[in-house]
């Protein structure tokens, strides 16, 4: 299972969890992956998405300068990011230990 957003022409359609390649996904689809939680290994249905005229795109988020921008953002606007699970800092290694697993849905924080 991926969360992959489904866009129509007019912009952002849906966030959804779907088996890749999904025979509802819609053909020649663009599925953006940002981030990796299987890590280097996870598998790639090159098959399913060749033959539905799918494009998979890996994203890098940005830099720094984007976070802090991004940061600055969230202090104003009344959004706020999804926060799986809170650690304090002493369990740092914990926290390492479920983004290793891929075992989160949002952010993992580190309370100081």
């Amino acid at each position: 299972m991926e969360a992959i957003q489904l866009r129509a022409p007019g912009g952002l359609e849906r966030l959804e969890i779907v088996d890749l390649p999904d025979p509802g996904a819609p053909e020649a689809g663009h599925i953006a992956l940002i981030g990796v939680l299987t890590g280097p290994a996870g598998p790639v249905p090159t098959a399913g998405l060749t033959v539905r005229q799918q494009r998979l795109q890996g994203l890098i988020v940005g830099s720094r300068q984007h976070q802090q921008d991004l940061v600055r953002a969230l202090n104003v606007l009344p959004i706020r990011p999804v926060i799986d699970k809170r650690f304090p800092l002493v369990d740092l290694a914990e926290a390492f230990r479920l983004q290793q697993a891929g075992g989160h849905f949002g952010k993992i924080c580190l309370e100081f």
